[in-house]
């Protein structure tokens, strides 16, 4: 509400502004009328305009927010704090304020009301003359004019003076003044209010005064007139004179003045040039922009093509298609209608699985002809996976963005866990220089909500609730008003998370000092155990997504790749073992490091007998691991470990066969690489079997290597030397 009445006083302060300087001595009366107006109007609602801007999403900013607006807070038990007395009596202040001229309004509106009943009246045309004993002033209200009723019927009254309050009747003035009068009990503290409601009432003036003056009547005499009746103006003004529109002699000077002004065109150029820049700056200054995320076109396609069939073998020999238990059956039933195009296929045997069961789903891919992207062994232990990364540290952007946050933090003491969650990750990633050159994030009490014990309330603490002006309260993640709590015992409450609310941090909606969000038994349920798991495999979903985009090259830096995988363990080490296994939650496979340009591998040697392998099938990859050389790292050797070789559709291809995966060998053996990525790297090329028929030759790689390009190379090259002996 600060802000609001904060940017409304200086929109309109603005606007009058200009009007005082550009305006107000121009001839332009009716364009006066209008703009007058319409700046009130136009200062009070911008602060609430809110402009929608779409920001283009980019493969860079990979968005690690969660959508659940939860606060790290320390669960405590409060007591019900002592009354802050400073907004009860600034509220009643107000308050007693809007009676004040409430009142005066409503009683100056009877007060003409009842003139109009029981005074004598003449109608003329489209007017009604109301004839007062002893008025001193005339004035009008709507097609009423007030006159005296002595000199109306002496005729005394001059017709200049009769023409004037006929334009106010006729013009609908007194619109204008309630409207001013309305505001004004609203705004009764507010300064520029009175100060435009002085200039709207002198503008009807001069719009009185030009009429007078476009009916012939010479100026010097009309000037005369209004001076005659000045030595009224100061004496015995009525009341309800505030709600009318009435000859005002407090202005006679200025009346004087913009009677003789004649507004050039130029000037009229000017102001109107000089208004429009002044008009679009308010409204981009003062209204509110909201930013919201738009996909990119490109990203869209990319993820709608990208589909993955995960089928994981577990430790009880079920068979898992995308997380969901299924029979034999079904995936043999899933697998004969299976779109072969445009889906990466994972299959993934745990440590514990049984071979038997394994096999017999390998079997039934490779007799549907379904070629398996990835096939590997996987330990879903809850021991945290072995994750090597060289300390190269992050970005200056990252850094910056550090900073940002713990500035933040420090200065509002209260962050969202999901921002909290991605300042540890930054700082994780950090070399130990740009560690020492920042401060470290301030510790807070572990947040796991999967391992949440209930924290029920007391009955004070039960009856504090329902104060409003203190509380603000979410039952089950939905705000409620603090009377519902009738609705419900303490018994029904079995867990509650309370936190301050400092003063610089409160909101419009929720001004209260507290926050407290309750839960039922449903809802806690939901809250600490489904709704943690539907989180992380959402995460987990997109950062399988944005491996997928990184290795097709879209992206080179696999920082916020990082930034995730360190987030999802984090959130993978909470979880309860029954939680892993009621929802077969999976660990997320490590990332893959950067692209570089700088690997250059020998040519495979050839072999001199080649042996001939009969029925090549796909091979597990704990036959095909590879060592590397004796001066390798133990962070290298545990890469390598996580090569795995898949050879399909290699019948009759028997020669290939052998001296393709000798050549894989040759260079894998002599890696010594500190930048390593894993990814997937797809040949399909025709290759002549015995000068008679063409066959689709197909391999794929799973493993750890420095450059994919320089390898796919030397394979072509080695291909096309077959091809020629």
């Amino acid at each position: 509400m600060e802000i609001h009445l904060l940017k409304f006083t200086a929109a309109l302060a603005i606007l009058w502004l200009f009007y005082k300087l550009f305006l107000e001595n121009d001839n332009r009366h009716q364009f006066k009328r209008f703009y007058l107006l319409a700046s009130i109007f136009f200062a009070l609602i911008v602060p609430f305009i809110t402009i929608t801007e779409y920001i283009e999403a980019t493969t860079q900013s990979v968005s690690l927010s969660s959508n659940l607006e939860f606060t790290t807070v320390i669960e405590q038990n409060v007591q019900p704090p002592e009354v802050d007395y400073l907004p009860i009596i600034l509220w009643s202040v107000y308050g007693i304020g809007v009676l004040f001229f409430g009142v005066k309004f409503i009683v100056n509106l009877f007060s003409v009301f009842n003139k109009i009943r029981t005074s004598e009246k003449y109608y003329d045309q489209s007017f009604i003359y109301v004839l007062i004993d002893k008025l001193k002033i005339p004035h009008s209200f709507f097609s009423y004019i007030f006159l005296n009723k002595d000199l109306y019927k002496s005729a005394q009254i001059p017709k200049e003076v009769l023409i004037h309050e006929q334009t106010h009747a006729q013009q609908k003035h007194s619109i204008d003044i309630l409207i001013m009068e309305l505001l004004q009990i609203v705004f009764w503290f507010h300064p520029l209010i009175y100060i435009m409601k002085h200039s709207i009432k002198l503008n009807h003036e001069f719009l009185a005064d030009e009429a007078v003056i476009r009916q012939g009547i010479e100026a010097s005499i009309y000037q005369q007139l209004l001076l005659a009746f000045s030595s009224n103006a100061s004496k015995n003004l009525p009341t309800e004179i505030g709600i009318t529109s009435s000859i005002n002699y407090s202005s006679i000077k200025k009346r004087f003045t913009v009677m003789k002004t004649q507004t050039s065109k130029t000037r009229i150029w000017i102001s109107t040039i000089l208004l429009l820049p002044i008009i679009a700056i308010l409204f981009y200054n003062f209204s509110s922009t909201e930013y919201v995320l738009k996909e990119s076109p490109e990203n869209i396609e990319t993820l709608q093509e990208d589909k993955i069939l995960n089928v994981v073998v577990n430790s009880e020999d079920e068979i898992l298609i995308n997380g969901k238990v299924e029979s034999f059956e079904n995936l043999e039933k899933l697998l004969s209608q299976f779109p072969k195009e445009n889906y990466t296929v994972n299959l993934t045997k745990e440590k514990l699985a049984s071979n038997n069961v394994f096999s017999k789903v390998m079997a039934l891919f490779t007799s549907y002809n379904i070629l398996i992207d990835q096939v590997s062994t996987q330990d879903i232990s809850k021991e945290k996976q072995s994750f090597q990364r060289i300390n190269e540290g992050v970005s200056q952007s990252l850094m910056d963005e550090y900073n940002l946050w713990i500035k933040e933090f420090k200065q509002y003491s209260v962050i969202k866990v999901s921002h909290y969650e991605r300042i540890v990750s930054i700082y994780n990633l950090m070399s130990d220089k740009q560690r020492s050159s920042v401060e470290k994030y301030p510790e807070t009490p572990q947040i796991n909500r999967t391992n949440q014990k209930m924290n029920k309330p007391s009955t004070a603490q039960f009856e504090a609730w329902k104060n409003k002006d203190t509380y603000a309260l979410w039952l089950d993640g939905t705000p409620i008003k603090n009377s519902e709590l009738n609705n419900y015992s303490i018994e029904d409450i079995v867990h509650f998370i309370e936190s301050k609310v400092y003063r610089n941090a409160r909101s419009v909606k929720y001004p209260q000092p507290f926050q407290t969000s309750l839960y039922t038994k449903e809802g806690f349920a939901q809250a600490y155990e489904e709704a943690p798991v539907k989180e992380y495999n959402r995460l987990a979903d997109k950062y399988s997504k944005d491996i997928l985009t990184f290795l097709k090259g879209s992206r080179s830096d696999n920082t916020e790749l990082l930034i995730q995988f360190e987030q999802l363990n984090r959130m993978y080490d909470n979880f309860a073992p029954n939680l892993i296994k009621e929802f077969n939650i999976l660990a997320v496979p490590p990332v893959p490091a950067k692209f570089s340009s700088k690997t250059n591998f020998p040519p495979p040697p050839k072999p001199e007998n080649p042996p001939i392998a009969k029925n090549p099938t796909i091979q597990d990859d704990s036959k095909n691991q590879m060592k590397m050389d004796d001066g390798e790292n133990d962070s290298n050797n545990s890469r390598i470990k996580t090569m795995s070789f898949t050879f399909s559709s290699l019948k009759n291809a028997k020669k290939i066969d052998w001296n393709l995966k000798q050549a894989f060998k040759d260079n894998f053996a002599k890696l010594n690489h500190q930048d390593s990525i894993k990814a997937v790297l797809k040949i399909e090329k025709k290759v002549m079997i015995d000068n008679k028929r063409i066959k689709d030759y197909k391999t794929e790689f799973t493993g750890t290597f420095g450059e994919v390009d320089m390898m796919y190379v030397k394979i072509k090259q080695h291909i096309n030397e077959l091809k020629q002996e």
